[in-house]
């Protein structure tokens, strides 16, 4: 982690406060580190429109399903056939190892005995990149925020909302929005989401001053007719703790993510946590997880005043 911060602050206070106007940039890595310079540029695109715009070009070895709109091939053939072909790619990734394959051939950058997780539990199956589901499809859904504004907060954390469906199929799908955003941004995001989604509740840590937040997002709501239904909610437990709760899902593949740059940022934590530099999309997750469960077991009324856990 020193490292890297190191060559991010290379990046940005050496290397890009010399570039001409209309230059170009061009980096070209290796990707051992999902949090890399690489990593770091995609996340600030990504989050802040203003940013520098990159176009990602990644070739593996080995074609997969998430790859560039102008790789043609189809998912398991291999880049280079006439140098190294199938047969040779799997001797090299069995003689290497999956994380050394991974980086090396795949640019698919991991952190093995760092992170919760297993990789595999965040590959295609994960994703949803069809339109958000009828009315009739889905059971429940809640939205959560996390506010990044509470006594675990770091330094520039992202605030994350996260808008979790439970479908017929008993799978949980999310649509997030992960961002840097101030106050008066969550509460408009927050009304515009249920507005269009018609949540059966809307949840929001209140540990440090979010039940402020909570005071403002109701009053306009109660100006434009809206009637929300808002729930504050008092962590007590370590969020670390709080996020591990997810494994058994992802274990069994029964939460979906929107495919999207929002849905991209929350795999990423997911994958790289607990020592990812950000966690607020996991931790929103899993209190919209945890109200679900919470109202679709009947354990928690739509008009009950408190939860604490």
């Amino acid at each position: 982690p020193t490292i890297r911060e190191n060559i991010l602050n290379w990046y940005k206070s050496t290397f890009r406060t010399r570039a001409e106007k209309d230059a170009r940039i061009l980096i070209v890595m290796t990707r051992w580190n999902p949090e890399d310079l690489v990593g770091s540029v995609l996340n600030t695109q990504m989050m802040e429109r203003n940013a520098d715009q990159f176009e990602y070009l990644c070739l593996p070895a080995i074609a997969t399903g998430d790859r560039h709109k102008d790789d043609p091939r189809a998912i398991g053939e291999p880049l280079w056939p006439s140098k190294y072909d199938a047969l040779a790619l799997e001797q090299i990734k069995t003689s290497l190892g999956i994380r050394e394959f991974e980086a090396l051939y795949q640019q698919n950058p991991t952190a093995p005995g760092a992170t919760e997780w297993p990789q595999e539990l965040f590959a295609d199956h994960i994703w949803w990149d069809k339109s958000w589901p009828e009315r009739s499809e889905i059971v429940e859904s809640v939205l959560a925020i996390d506010p990044s504004k509470g006594n675990e907060a770091k330094v520039g954390d992202y605030c994350a909302l996260v808008l979790l469906a439970r479908l017929r199929d008993n799978s949980v799908l999310a649509n997030p929005i992960i961002s840097r955003m101030s106050s008066e941004v969550i509460v408009d995001n927050v009304l515009e989401m249920a507005e269009k989604y018609k949540p059966s509740m809307i949840v929001c840590e209140t540990n440090a001053f979010q039940h402020l937040l909570l005071q403002n997002m109701k009053h306009k709501s109660d100006l434009m007719n809206m009637g929300l239904i808002t729930q504050g909610v008092h962590n007590v437990i370590k969020k670390e703790i709080r996020i591990r709760r997810l494994g058994p899902f992802l274990e069994k593949h029964r939460i979906r993510v929107v495919k999207n740059a929002h849905g991209s940022l929350l795999v990423d934590q997911m994958k790289l946590f607990p020592s990812a530099r950000y966690d607020d999309g996991p931790d929103a997750l899993e209190l919209a997880l945890r109200t679900l469960i919470n109202i679709c077991n009947n354990r928690l009324k739509p008009n009950s005043r408190g939860l604490r856990t």
